[in-house]
């Protein structure tokens, strides 16, 4: 069976709707869905849909700070701004002292807006299955539940207790305490792989592959993971929410087409950039040898890219290193992210952003003694060739 699973995350759940609406654009079907915290109720709005999206957009899409807890929305879009004024100042010492009198936020709002967004008789009748995590502090022991085991006409009450944030006042359930499911899994995939899931999606609010991954040979399993942090984990405010959607959804594209790029989206799967680093002619070759130490007896491409090598990232190719490395500067020159590039076009960017502050062959010289300069040195270089190629033959 071919199954979804959707990490927890609070705001960052924006995510997951853009990501998924992408694998459904491309014809992604499941047969059932998991999710902890954000996930959970992500999960439970996709299964009600049979698979569908529709619900779990308009939540996204026309969700205020206002409807889940008792905050002024034009407040919390200020704090996001950095608006600072005495009378923004006053409100939120005023909100903190309240939180902290009633031992934490009140979810009977969040409870309310469970159930205008989720249908239980829909989950229950949907074709696709449904699991949660949450973690009982009775007990102290790990829930992790699919829709057979959760006692009817409370999915939305386990479906909150997955979602528990600590911010919460803690309220019984069944006589018992619950708490965020993410203090136990917040990715999980292992309640799927054990309940006959050979075929796994997973999609992530963070930005690495998990430290403990599933391991089992009979389970197949893929990550689609943000290109770039998703922000706070309460971070409700519009332009942010309308930003991790769109991320969401260009990212698990890049997934879906296996495109190239780190943080931008490259077409083409052919080598490009390396090809071309390898067209210095000897006057640049020396130049870049100099600058970044590189002996005569040392293989020249080799030894620099391992010196361009991002830190903490290992298994990458050439083509790799070196598009990492002119993402970078792409990223620094403000290069639009939501584009697809083939590798021409997206060097083309870059050159039109950097072409002006090339040093002329008199300022070469004095550029070449600041050594903080060197990694741009070699961008200069790579934007020189990609202009004798390219440039001067359009």
């Amino acid at each position: 069976m071919k199954g979804l699973v959707l990490e927890g995350g609070g705001a960052k759940g924006a995510y997951h709707c853009g990501a998924y609406k992408a694998l459904y654009d491309y014809g992604y079907r499941f047969d059932g869905i998991a999710g902890t915290s954000i996930g959970a109720i992500n999960a439970a709005l996709i299964v009600q849909d049979n698979g569908g999206y529709k619900t779990m957009y308009d939540l996204w899409t026309g969700i205020t700070p206002n409807e889940i807890v008792n905050f002024d929305n034009e407040e919390v879009a200020k704090l996001f701004e950095k608006e600072r004024s005495w009378d923004s100042t006053a409100y939120w010492a005023k909100e903190v002292i309240s939180i902290l009198k009633t031992a934490g936020i009140p979810t009977d709002k969040v409870l309310e807006y469970l159930r205008k967004y989720i249908d239980e008789e829909k989950v229950r009748h949907s074709d696709m299955d449904y699991a949660c995590v949450t973690y009982c502090l009775s007990d102290m022991t790990p829930k992790q539940l699919f829709l057979r085991d959760i006692p009817y006409g409370q999915l939305h009450e386990y479906i909150l207790a997955s979602a528990f944030y600590p911010i919460f006042k803690l309220r019984r359930l069944d006589g018992k305490f619950f708490i965020d499911g993410g203090v136990y899994d917040n990715l999980p995939t292992r309640i799927m792989a054990e309940n006959d899931y050979t075929s796994i999606i997973a999609i992530r609010t963070k930005l690495k592959y998990p430290q403990r991954p599933l391991k089992d040979d009979a389970v197949s399993l893929e990550y689609i993971l943000p290109s770039e942090d998703l922000g706070g984990t309460i971070d409700l405010y519009a332009k942010s929410i309308q930003y991790n959607i769109k991320l969401g959804y260009y990212d698990a594209v890049r997934f879906i087409k296996k495109q190239k790029g780190f943080y931008y989206y490259l077409e083409e799967d052919v080598p490009f950039f390396y090809p071309l680093l390898s067209e210095m002619n000897h006057e640049e070759r020396e130049r870049i040898r100099k600058i970044f130490a590189i002996s005569q007896n040392k293989v020249f491409l080799d030894t620099l890219l391992q010196k361009i090598k991002p830190k903490k990232r290992e298994n990458m190719s050439e083509e790799d290193i070196i598009t990492f490395f002119l993402e970078e500067y792409a990223k620094k020159g403000g290069v639009e992210k939501f584009t697809l590039y083939t590798p021409q076009t997206f060097l083309h960017e870059i050159f039109l952003r950097y072409e002006q502050e090339e040093p002329t062959p008199k300022q070469w010289a004095e550029f070449l003694i600041d050594k903080k300069n060197k990694k741009k040195i070699l961008l200069y270089t790579i934007l020189d060739i990609y202009r004798r190629k390219y440039e001067n033959k359009q």
